[in-house]
């Protein structure tokens, strides 16, 4: 049931193209953007209509704060007035999905198009790591149900999640945007495409890495517990965390 809207929107996509001029023409293309670098394929349905499917990865860019600009933890988590030491912590985008996008244009040669479409995967786009801890956190935790949030080989990691219109372990962020170019040009070999808009991802939550007593690993939510809240800060910064912001380039090439 998670993946039904994802075989609806396959489903729509079939059927339309079934009642459409499909050209036989396709192009591959590749971009960047504020939703990472992408891998697309593109092709016609009719004149007015073009479909791009394709996946796209953050590669886990980030930053790792090191010295003075890491966290200050306790060096014992079990003792009272315990020393505290800096360790360093890494940020990274997280974003991996597919998307399947369908650009809309008001006339046969128009360059200029409204796009509707999803992107389509884990719901993970923001990475925290927290290394190099103190032994004691491989054994003390935070427990969640049958699971022990806690530092696995001196590592604690967590992510911020959003699911849009899907649930947790399949996220469905519907997309809406503008944009010009055509992926497909029967007339031009390359082609160029910029587009701007945003996906609906939803209030995020967090995630953290934990171990089950039998050695199995898991991401659990822990955006509701006495040592983890996160809940001012998606009260604060709520209204701009429910959208992604979309701004991408694009170079398409025929293929044929």
């Amino acid at each position: 049931m998670k993946r039904l809207p994802l075989v609806i929107l396959f489903s729509l996509a079939l059927s339309w193209s079934a009642g459409a001029q499909v050209s036989n023409r396709f192009s591959l293309g590749v971009g960047t953007g504020l939703d990472g670098t992408s891998f697309e394929l593109g092709t016609r349905l009719g004149d007015h209509v073009q479909v791009r499917l394709g996946y796209g990865t953050a590669f886990g860019l980030g930053y790792t704060l090191k010295g003075d600009e890491g966290i200050r933890v306790p060096q014992h988590p079990a003792m009272e007035d315990s020393p505290e030491i800096n360790v360093p912590m890494k940020l990274s985008f997280a974003r991996n999905d597919a998307r399947l996008l369908f650009n809309f244009y008001p006339g046969s040669r128009a360059t200029f198009h409204i796009t509707l479409g999803a992107y389509l995967g884990s719901g993970s786009f923001f990475k925290g790591e927290v290394k190099n801890l103190p032994d004691d956190y491989n054994n003390i935790g935070l427990e969640m149900g049958d699971y022990t949030v806690k530092a696995i080989n001196n590592t604690l990691r967590v992510e911020l999640r959003a699911f849009g219109l899907g649930s947790p372990g399949f996220a469905i962020l519907p997309y809406a945007g503008l944009g010009f170019g055509r992926p497909v040009r029967a007339d031009k070999r390359v082609t160029f495409s910029f587009d701007l808009g945003a996906a609906y991802q939803g209030e995020p939550s967090l995630w953290a890495r934990s171990v089950k007593a039998d050695g199995t690993r898991a991401y659990v939510n822990v955006s509701d517990n006495d040592l983890i809240d996160i809940s001012e800060v998606v009260e604060e910064y709520g209204q701009y965390l429910n959208f992604w912001p979309v701004i991408n380039f694009h170079l398409y090439f025929r293929l044929f």
